[in-house]
Order: structure tokens, then sequence, then C-alpha cells
């Protein structure tokens, strides 16, 4: 599953698009005072799949503030064993299309998930 921190700006997460390669995960919808969403990427044919990229894409007429992107997972496990999950995406490359205020793509999977920084 992936988890995104959405504190600052969050109403830019609705409508944005999770996909695992290229297999749409899900869609996320904005909820008030929601700061961190959760989107599960299971496949009813296959039992485990390996991902090599993780992407979130804006909504429709949407720009995208995202604090840190997490991508939990533990293959030895049950999914819903989370004890054992760990953050696949921290410290991995990262890209973004587009960069504001010094908000590198780095900082989205450092392990630092506030909303604000000193850039």
């Amino acid at each position: 599953s992936s988890g995104i921190n959405a504190e600052y700006g969050g109403e830019r997460i609705d409508g944005a698009t999770v996909k695992a390669d290229d297999m749409v995960c899900g869609k996320i919808k904005y909820v008030e005072g929601q700061i961190a969403y959760k989107v599960g990427c299971r496949s009813d044919t296959v039992e485990h799949t390996v991902v090599s990229s993780i992407t979130i894409e804006a909504g429709e007429g949407q720009l995208l503030t995202l604090c840190e992107v997490k991508v939990m997972s533990d293959p030895r496990v049950e999914i819903d064993d989370v004890e054992h999950l760990v953050n696949l995406a921290y410290g991995k490359p990262a890209s973004q299309s587009s960069t504001a205020w010094g908000g590198v793509a780095e900082r989205g999977n450092d392990g630092h998930e506030v909303a604000r920084y000193a850039g």
C-alpha cells in the first residue's frame, strides 16, 4: 500500500491517481481535515506482484503538493500485518514534473513527515 501525507494544500490531493507500474491502484478523494491517505494496490489475478515504479498523478486541472510518500510492504507477511511493514520508498530515487519553493523530489521520501521545511 502507499501512504501519502498531504497536510499542506490537502484539497489538491483530490482526484490524484496512484499507479504501480501501469496498474491503476486507485484515486484519492479529498476529505477535509484528513492529512494522510492510504491506497492499496492488489491484483485480483496475481497473488504477488513485483513493481518497479510508483506514480502519483495530479487530478484533472490540479496542482499536487505532497509532503511524504511511503510504499509499505513486506512480501514475507500478510498485507494486514502492519507491524512488519517497511517503507520501500525511503531514500529511493524520486522525480517530479515541476518544483516550487525548493520542494525537490527527494524530500517526498526522506522520512521527514512535516508539511513545512527549512529550505
